[in-house]
């Protein structure tokens, strides 16, 4: 089952939906079967899960029903007659792909961040350089004014690939 972080607020409903199933059973495949065919959970199950209200989720199940994302089925997984919603192929390659999209991006943030702390550190290093040397003061002064202003426009191009990455995660 995701967690909690695993399942972004911002996303629609269906997105909510779509990860929910996708998730599902991840690693526990039968030998022989489609990864699609045994992620299934019944809508009361996800109206519990995500802690959405009934006619949200109901009118999305239908909304990825409409569009191919997912399909009823009878339950598997309960002894009544309840039925179930799982992933079809088209379903599971689309929170596949969304998955991926996910993952890249976190990519991009910590390499991000990786390359802004290798910047600060080379501005630190020559800053200390230009400092020990004897410079006159009107070639430090400037370059440290210069060497402040790269510090902050890296801060802030590493914080907002990190707001990103919060707000778009999923």
């Amino acid at each position: 089952m995701p967690q909690q972080a695993d399942i972004d607020n911002t996303d629609p409903l269906w997105a909510k939906i779509l990860q929910l199933l996708y998730s599902r059973g991840l690693g526990g495949e039968e030998p022989g079967t489609e990864p699609w065919t045994y992620r299934e959970k019944t809508a009361d199950t996800i109206i519990n899960e995500l802690g959405a209200r009934d006619e949200n989720v109901e009118d999305s199940l239908q909304y990825m029903a409409d569009i191919g994302l997912i399909e009823e089925r009878e339950s598997t997984s309960s002894n009544d007659t309840k039925y179930a919603y799982g992933l079809t192929q088209k379903g599971f390659e689309v929170a596949h792909e969304r998955e991926l999209r996910n993952q890249q991006l976190h990519t991009n943030v910590l390499l991000t961040v990786l390359t802004g702390v290798l910047a600060l550190g080379a501005i630190f290093q020559t800053l200390m350089a230009m400092l020990t040397a004897d410079l006159p003061t009107m070639v430090i002064t400037p370059t440290i004014a210069l060497f402040a202003f790269l510090i902050g426009a890296i801060w802030r191009t590493v914080s907002d690939w990190a707001g990103i990455r919060l707000r778009y995660r999923g």
